[in-house]
């Protein structure tokens, strides 16, 4: 080869429009993710963790309770870096989030051309290949790779830790066989870092781990069975060491054998028709059958290529990235996708593009003139420039829908439009969301309730009681009231208000950190994470923690209070429940540390009835009662139960303004064997309407059962008495429907009352159990 300095300029000037191409995806990728730049609520999440940990609580969400609220070990310990070196943690998230977009990029497109036998002559020989940046191209004009390299999220790690691992495992398969190699301990442990990144990249890890341990092995002139084995044992090593530690401190210190984030969305449960839509929403929208066929294209021209030189090792650099990538893809369909349009789909994709990031036009064997006489070199120029073709339209028209659509959304948009910020990316510039309002409402409720100069600096009370702040909105408890005391433990810790909210992220950071913000939806919160699924709706919002379980888990037991409430305090302090809560608040010590280590598999499989009555049952093994229900299937689910040693007395029934359904309905409980309806008023369950009239039995008689006129709704409703053995149905309340009836079995009475209720009432009936043996409450079963 002509090394003259002439002939190296002369390489140089060739090789120029080929780098200025490759480097084209990356420019456009960069500079869109600055366009878009933002920080999401989710984002936020991973700040208050990082702020916990920089304050020396541990890398938790709220002090004092051991949940890992994050995805992401390793997205956090960068961030956490940075925010120590004093970089403002959401310029840090941003700054790190597309700086390792656009270096992933940049990495992928090397290794394909290091597999593709194209980069021994370094940049300036680069021109020999003629290579284009297909794969990069195709990852690099998609709008949720713009939106995703920041957002506070992991997915720029993602994709850098994808696009340099495959670097890595493109040169070690690549090494001249005639030098020595030594053994790539790095690269394996940079492969093992995978399942830290986002633990499915696990996929990755396992599938790019194998061509590089029999590069390694061919090295060595295929050793021994005895010596592959110590070394491949060596090599697991290297590559287990980080992420196996991290497993045994998250299993000691979360009792947990995944992150509480992956529990909360149901990661290993199926939902194909979401997961189908999600695939429609990202792979429809962008059209991208075109670009992947022609991918594809060049894909196979490579493994046929590579297998027709016997590269086996190669040929395994190639092929698995893209299969795990499918892989991947048919997990994120198959679990249901998410609620951010497109981006659980980002990593898979990049994943099975890889070998095509940037493809040669001329084949790896031809000579050094780069001279081709062969049509391959036209037909695959056609193919890039479609690719181009739809890269230009797509990056310039084609956008996601503003409105929702099976529950999918437009998240940066959403959120940029509430903050009413172009680029939302500091806490306070989305002061405008009315996330922030209902912060600032409940820091002013804190403020009326308990004046900041009663407050001592370091957060204990002075003459001021913490509490828990409730909102109807998650479920009305009754009797209600806006504020319970805080539990003694937690404001000893230095908390003065407690609330709960749906979206946490940026709310828990402008509360601070001492409030405790409780998440309704479990991402950091270990019982709203472990309710059972009941119905499904929006990925990632679906199990919803009710008020009952939110007063009874952090105040202090107050007398006469809701009795779901009471039912959800017995229910935390019994068998997996109560150990649950020892295991993530209890005091960490080396005898906790090992022992939640033994119960984290078990802890993983808790599942946690919604309902406070049936969780009493499940884990303090209270009798099960009976329910007995009358109507339709529309509406939602409800149930009230009358507080233990009471028994349902009547209701109160309202009916619509025009007389023709029952609108709502309310009941009404008295100590048992107390005659008449009896004082103790439960909540509304219904809409609105005319008047409430009574409904309840005679002196001497029990409730036992409603009977009711019924088509789509209830258009009447009355209550079925029992006296002496005698059942009669006492007058109902409304006209018209078919007579239908709900009652408890023989020898029990109702004690509480279940329903389906919208705008109207759908359906009614009653809780029953077999009267009290004793004053501790014991019942028999009653089924």
């Amino acid at each position: 080869m002509n090394d003259s300095p002439e002939a190296l300029e002369g390489n140089w000037r060739r090789s120029l429009p080929w780098l200025v191409a490759m480097a084209a995806p990356l420019v456009v990728l960069g500079v869109m993710i600055w366009q878009r730049r933002w920080t999401s609520d989710d984002g936020f999440i991973n700040l208050r963790v990082i702020e916990n940990l920089l304050a020396g609580a541990g890398p938790v969400f709220n002090a004092g309770e051991r949940i890992e609220a994050y995805t992401s070990t390793l997205w956090v310990g960068i961030v956490a870096v940075l925010g120590g070196l004093g970089v403002r943690l959401e310029i840090a998230a941003m700054v790190a989030g597309g700086a390792l977009s656009v270096v992933g990029l940049g990495f992928a497109q090397w290794g394909a051309l290091v597999l593709a036998g194209r980069a021994r002559e370094g940049l300036g020989g680069i021109w020999r290949a003629a290579p284009l940046p297909l794969g990069a191209l195709i990852y690099a004009v998609l709008p949720p790779a713009w939106d995703f390299g920041t957002s506070g999220l992991e997915t720029g790690l993602a994709i850098g830790w994808l696009g340099f691992a495959f670097y890595r495992v493109a040169r070690v398969v690549d090494h001249p066989r005639e030098r020595p190699a030594r053994v790539p301990y790095g690269t394996m442990a940079l492969l093992g870092l995978g399942p830290l990144v986002r633990p499915e990249l696990a996929l990755f890890s396992l599938g790019m781990m194998l061509p590089v341990i029999g590069a390694t092995l061919r090295a060595r002139g295929w050793p021994s069975v005895k010596a592959s084995a110590l070394l491949v044992v060596k090599m697991g090593a290297a590559m287990g060491a980080i992420p196996v530690a991290y497993q045994i401190f998250r299993m000691g210190y979360f009792a947990a054998i995944v992150p509480n984030t992956a529990i909360a969305k149901s990661a290993f449960g199926s939902r194909w028709e979401q997961g189908m839509h999600y695939a429609e929403n990202f792979f429809g929208l962008y059209m991208l059958a075109l670009p992947l066929l022609v991918a594809l294209g060049f894909w196979m021209r490579r493994v046929v290529t590579t297998a027709q030189e016997r590269e086996v090792l190669r040929l395994m650099a190639i092929v698995i990235p893209t299969f795990v990538g499918l892989f991947h893809c048919v997990y994120v369909i198959k679990v249901g996708g998410g609620f951010m349009h497109g981006r659980l789909f980002l990593p898979a994709l990049f994943g099975l593009l890889l070998p095509v990031a940037a493809v040669p036009l001329r084949g790896a064997r031809l000579p050094a003139s780069g001279r081709s006489s062969g049509a391959g070199v036209w037909v695959g120029a056609v193919g890039v420039v479609l690719v181009a073709g739809w890269a230009a339209y797509c990056g310039t028209s084609l956008r996601v829908a503003v409105e929702n659509v099976h529950g999918i959304g437009d998240e940066r948009g959403w959120y940029a439009r509430l903050a009413k910020h172009e680029n939302p990316v500091l806490l306070e510039e989305y002061e405008a969301m009315y996330f922030i309002k209902e912060s600032k409402q409940a820091l002013s409720f804190a403020e009326r309730r308990c004046p900041s100069g009663q407050w001592h600096e370091d957060g204990a009370p002075a003459g001021c009681t913490p509490f828990v702040y409730v909102q109807k909105k998650h479920g009305e408890l009754w009797p209600y009231a806006p504020a319970y005391t805080l539990r003694e433990d937690l404001a000893a810790r230095g908390f003065k208000m407690a609330q709960m909210r749906i979206s946490i992220g940026m709310t828990s950071l402008w509360l601070g950190r001492d409030v405790y913000v409780v998440d309704r939806v479990g991402l950091a919160n270990p019982i709203s994470a472990r309710l059972k699924l009941t119905k499904r709706g929006r990925p990632g919002h679906e199990k919803m923690l009710s008020n009952s379980w939110y007063v009874a888990r952090f105040s202090a037991p107050t007398p006469g209070e809701d009795a779901s409430v009471a039912a959800a305090r017995r229910a935390l302090n019994c068998g997996e429940l109560a150990e649950l809560e020892e295991a993530v608040r209890g005091e960490l010590s080396m005898e906790r540390f090992f022992s939640n280590i033994a119960a984290a598999a078990r802890l993983h499989r808790l599942k946690i009835d919604p309902d406070p009555w049936r969780a009493a049952q499940d884990f303090c093994g209270e009798p099960a009662l009976f329910e007995a229900l009358a109507g339709g299937r529309g509406g939602d689910p409800a149930r009230w139960q009358c507080p233990q040693g009471q028994a349902l007395g009547g209701y109160q029934v309202r009916l619509s303004e025009d007389g023709a359904s029952v609108a709502a309905i309310r009941p009404r409980c008295a100590r048992e064997g107390q005659p008449g309806p009896g004082r103790v008023q439960g909540p509304t369950f219904g809409g609105e309407g005319g008047a409430w009239k009574p409904l309840a039995c005679e002196p001497g008689e029990r409730l036992v059962g409603v009977h009711a006129g019924v088509d789509r709704w209830l258009r009447s409703v009355g209550v079925v008495c029992e006296a002496g053995g005698t059942r009669r149905q006492a007058p109902r309340v409304g006209e018209g429907g078919e007579l239908v009836e709900a009652r408890c079995p023989d020898g029990a009475q109702a004690v509480g009352m279940v329903a389906r209720t919208g705008a109207l009432v759908d359906a009614l009936g009653v809780v029953c159990r077999a009267p009290q043996d004793d004053a501790d409450g014991v019942v028999r079963d009653s089924r």
